[in-house]
């Protein structure tokens, strides 16, 4: 089984995905965090869409595609009424088992519209697939952003690491954490997920940075996989391909 997941920083470098899809077509999950999803309807018309979700969606045809908005965001002007949402997208392959698929919140409601002046809300995509008859259940997630900190614990920070904790505590079977926690390697926000048995493979591998040559801050840490006990590691990289301020993840798995 083999994985990909990375930061798509809202499709800004949409022109060099499509090559990148095609190149790792044995792929069987894709995890992407930072995607939009934009709608536009005329009043009294059939409506039109327009979104990165929905572009990204049309490039994997033998996937099943699951979207799960995080923000959102409505107006009303004049004849138009919008909506943008922003959210986590993952991609499995119709040939993967799925037994279930849903997100819970981690920081924040989902209720409350985008606010650029608090730390914004956040939440986990989860899906469980049956491999070697066995649960195993991949949670992608997109960790909160606050400027005063960078990527330093704070308690908001500290609050959804124990969100995340409590539901890891629910799951029965294999656990594939993955995305961008906005975490330096250092804090306690991340230690605390690690001793939920967890290995860290961006840690265990000794990666020198998960971010591309377009991010130009300081801290070349944001980007971590976790795994489960019984998640067989058979090649585990960041890759060296630029389709964002983010390198993507790749793993390749069992379950033993």
């Amino acid at each position: 089984m083999k994985i990909i997941s990375g930061n798509l920083w809202g499709g800004k470098m949409f022109d060099r995905f499509s090559s990148f899809f095609k190149n790792h077509c044995e792929v069987d999950v894709f995890c992407f965090q930072e995607v939009f999803n934009y709608y536009e309807n005329r009043v009294g018309t059939s409506g039109e869409q327009y979104s990165l979700r929905q572009i990204i969606r049309s490039q994997f045809p033998h996937f099943n595609e699951f979207y799960r908005e995080s923000l959102y965001d409505t107006s009303m002007s004049g004849e138009k009424i919008n909506y943008l949402s922003y959210g986590l997208q993952s991609l499995i392959h119709k040939d993967v088992e799925i037994v279930s698929e849903g997100d819970f919140m981690v920081f924040g409601s989902k209720t409350n519209l985008l606010d650029k002046s608090a730390p914004t809300n956040r939440n986990i995509q989860y899906i469980t697939l049956k491999i070697n008859d066995l649960n195993v259940t991949i949670l992608n997630f997109h960790g909160i952003w606050i400027p005063d900190y960078g990527k330093g614990d704070c308690k908001e920070r500290l609050e959804q690491s124990e969100n995340i904790i409590r539901f890891l505590h629910s799951i029965n079977g294999e656990i594939i954490l993955l995305g961008d926690f906005n975490l330096d390697p250092d804090t306690r926000s991340l230690k605390m997920l690690e001793e939920c048995n967890l290995r860290n493979l961006i840690i265990e591998n000794k990666i020198d940075t998960t971010r591309s040559s377009f991010y130009s801050k300081s801290g070349k840490f944001a980007d971590y996989m976790l795994v489960s006990s019984r998640v067989r590691v058979n090649k585990f990289e960041v890759l060296d391909v630029e389709i964002s301020d983010h390198l993507p993840m790749f793993l390749d798995f069992d379950i033993v």
